[in-house]
């Protein structure tokens, strides 16, 4: 008797599809069917079923995979940085928003892509600008009638106004006379505000304009008008009254002239209306940024002669100073190198731009021509390599010379000093 088996032909199992669901029926035989789907925030891409097939290899049909849908780039409120999680603005990604300087932020700070492609919180930001302009008017101005008569045709300082976020906010005039006017003798107020380009305005300051008469002095061929107030002097030419510039002051209001401070003093704003107001300057052998004390003394190799300055004069090639506090050309001079005792208390000699140091009987050591700073750094590695071979009393002298000889002349740059430093080293240690 013969008996046959039939064999099931199935498909292998699927795995579950990442950001996504399946259902499978028919336990994977040939011909079962599996159906996709996926999660929210994510599209299905290729068909959404697949079929166990081929009954020579049974497999499966190609599978779908779910993908993040994005959101097309987001338009921000004006005057907005934002910043995203994510490059693409794929699904649940944020956008946060801050404002620029100057404004300030209303509603949500934020925007995030939604399952349907659109932005939440669209149209619920702005950025405003909460901060008004300022203005400022210099008042009172003083205005003087033409010769002759009691009018004069006027004009005036115009305020000035600044902005957080309007480099050029509108002056506006909102009251009185404008330039040009023809006005009597006595007294007018003019008024202003400034707007920024968002239509912020400040508030309204004013000015007072005060038309003096002319008076005849005993010289006839000039007249002099009622006096600027204290800081301001006449300007001649625009027969206004101006500020006291920086450097002098005016403390009475009689005089079309300002005062100079004492001798060594200045003053550092214009309109000053006291002596009080004059501050030291920086004397000569000093120096600082701003002209007047604090102020550094000159270094080593410069001098200063004059008040106020914000450098020293460095000395001619060749010269140096003998200290710092130099307050006169005449103390650059040409120093002899033996003054500052280099050879340890051994014999020195001078020649031009040297020196050469002798031992005393009874003593030995190397005998070195120092030449100047151009050729000091190779002396000191010289000093370096030598000093290892010889005793340790004989390498202190010679050390405390090149020690000695490089501070006299003030030339310890960094690299001088640490190879100087290397050299104090090997003989602490006794190499």
């Amino acid at each position: 008797m013969h008996i046959s088996f039939l064999q099931e032909l199935t498909c292998n199992s699927l795995s579950w599809p990442p950001n996504g669901a399946q259902i499978c029926d028919n336990k994977n035989i040939l011909g079962s069917l599996c159906h996709y789907t996926c999660n929210t925030g994510y599209q299905l891409t290729g068909s959404s079923t697949v079929t166990c097939q081929n009954a020579a290899s049974p497999s499966w049909s190609a599978v779908p995979t779910c993908e993040k849908i994005s959101c097309s780039e987001p338009n921000y409120p004006v005057h907005t940085t934002a910043q995203c999680s994510d490059p693409a603005y794929g699904y649940l990604s944020v956008c946060s928003m801050k404002c620029d300087v100057g404004y300030t932020l209303k509603g949500a700070y934020f925007m995030q892509c939604r399952a349907d492609r659109t932005w939440s919180n669209v149209g619920a930001t702005s950025c405003v600008d909460d901060s008004p302009p300022t203005i400022s008017c210099v008042t009172p101005q003083i205005l003087y009638a033409d010769r002759g008569v009691t009018t004069t045709s006027v004009t005036w300082h115009l305020p000035t106004a600044s902005d957080a976020t309007d480099d050029n906010p509108s002056i506006v005039h909102t009251f009185g006379q404008i330039i040009g006017t023809v006005l009597e003798v006595g007294t007018e107020i003019v008024k202003y505000k400034a707007v920024d380009e968002d239509g912020s305005e400040s508030q309204e300051c004013f000015i007072q304009l005060q038309v003096f008469c002319p008076i005849r002095m005993s010289n006839d061929t000039n007249y002099f008008s009622e006096p600027c107030p204290v800081g301001y002097f006449l300007n001649q030419t625009s027969n206004l009254c101006d500020q006291c510039p920086a450097g002098v002051y005016k403390d009475v209001k009689s005089g079309s002239t300002c005062s100079s401070c004492p001798n060594g003093y200045t003053t550092q704003v214009s309109g000053s209306k006291s002596e009080s107001d004059c501050v030291k300057l920086c004397s000569p052998e000093t120096y600082s940024a701003s002209t007047v004390e604090i102020c550094n003394t000159c270094p080593l190799g410069y001098y200063q002669d004059e008040y106020g300055q914000t450098t020293c004069k460095q000395c001619p090639s060749g010269k140096t100073t003998a200290s710092t506090n130099s307050s006169s050309a005449d103390d650059c001079k040409i120093f002899e190198d033996c003054v500052s005792s280099p050879c340890n208390g051994h014999n020195c000699t001078s020649v031009q731009d040297s020196f050469i140091c002798t031992c005393d009987g009874g003593w030995s050591g190397l005998i070195v021509r120092h030449h100047r700073i151009n050729v000091m750094a190779m002396h000191v590695k010289m000093v370096q390599r030598v000093i290892v071979e010889l005793p340790i009393t004989r390498a202190v002298v010679l050390l405390d010379t090149v020690v000695r000889f490089v501070k006299f002349h003030h030339w310890i740059a960094a690299g001088l000093t640490g190879r100087i430093q290397h050299v104090q080293r090997v003989v602490e240690l006794g190499v």
